[in-house]
């Protein structure tokens, strides 16, 4: 009976000593998978935020590298609305843009059209501590909404075109814009292998669930109120395998 009850307890023994070796073993996986999604998360969103400014290059391009500055500065003090059609006009597409806008030196708009022709962006009414804030920066990035729309806007003071740094007074006044819609999202989410979604502003919460990432790259007026959060969702296979 006595070597009955030893081997029971030797078994038991090692029965625990087993349990206790895998749940460290378990703790110890869990602890290493958690810190690669850190890692993963962490890299993630600077590649991801390295695409969201790569896709938006051309935008910046046609606002800030526009080749025709003197003619603009002209367009502006003279109104001469042709030029702004056959030259602003014809550049939207081509820049992947979806509208323009041309303010004066005052903060008045004096010109605004549509790559499609519609009215789905309309003139938008900015405030003039925006164009004095504008004046000090020389360029702004930022985004807005408009009919329900989010709307990538790039801005620039208006300046001869031999003032590469556009240190002289403003002469106006460009600002440009384009709809980030399903076509965005889904190029953005090509681009950088994650499901990526257009969402709340309020949905800005950094996860990692199992074998997955999620963040929010967060969208922001001119000044600074979030306006959309650019959610994107990742598997990270290696913890998953």
């Amino acid at each position: 009976m006595k070597l009955q009850l030893r081997f029971i307890l030797v078994l038991v023994a090692i029965f625990l000593g087993a349990t206790s070796f895998l749940l460290l073993q378990q703790r110890f996986e869990i602890d290493r998978s958690n810190r690669l999604l850190a890692s993963e998360l962490s890299q993630h969103k600077s590649y991801f935020q390295n695409i969201v400014n790569l896709d938006g290059r051309s935008i910046q391009t046609l606002d800030e590298d526009y080749s025709f500055w003197d003619s603009m500065v002209s367009f502006i003090q003279t109104d001469n609305i042709p030029f702004a059609q056959e030259n602003l006009d014809t550049g939207l597409s081509t820049f992947n843009t979806d509208a323009d806008w041309v303010y004066r030196p005052n903060g008045t708009l004096l010109y605004f059209s549509s790559a499609d022709g519609t009215n789905t962006l309309k003139p938008i009414d900015l405030p003039q501590v925006f164009f004095k804030k504008l004046t000090s920066t020389k360029f702004a990035h930022f985004y807005i909404k408009i009919a329900g729309n989010v709307v990538e806007i790039r801005a620039a003071t208006v300046v001869p075109s031999d003032d590469q740094y556009h240190d002289t007074p403003e002469q106006g006044f460009l600002v440009v814009g384009r709809i980030l819609g399903s076509s965005y999202t889904k190029n953005i989410a090509a681009l950088s292998g994650s499901n990526v979604q257009l969402g709340s502003a309020t949905d800005t919460k950094d996860e990692t669930t199992n074998s997955n990432i999620s963040f929010g790259d967060v969208l922001s007026s001119w000044g600074g109120q979030p306006i959309a959060v650019l959610r994107s969702t990742s598997t990270i296979q290696v913890v998953s395998d």
